[in-house]
């Protein structure tokens, strides 16, 4: 899907919604923002025009050094938080 704002949509399979007018995927889905920003995930809902959408289980990619403990002896100063 490629939205007139230039949000695009990447998934294996999408479904329309008549009664809501929601678009919905229970597929692998990534999301690129016209800023660049990318969102990966599992699980998509959005209205008609993409303007509000949610990824139902977002995936994060980060490089293995944000989680590793620079200090052993030292918990992370941040918990995750989903």
């Amino acid at each position: 899907i490629l939205s007139d704002s230039g949000t695009t949509v990447i998934t294996d399979s999408l479904f329309w919604d008549n009664t809501s007018k929601r678009i919905r995927s229970d597929a692998n889905v990534m999301i690129t923002e016209k800023n660049g920003r990318i969102t990966k995930g599992k699980g998509f809902e959005s209205d008609q025009d993409m303007t509000d959408y949610h990824i139902l289980h977002p995936v994060i990619d980060a490089p293995a050094s944000v989680f590793q403990n620079p200090n052993a002896q030292q918990p992370l100063s941040t918990p995750f938080k989903p």
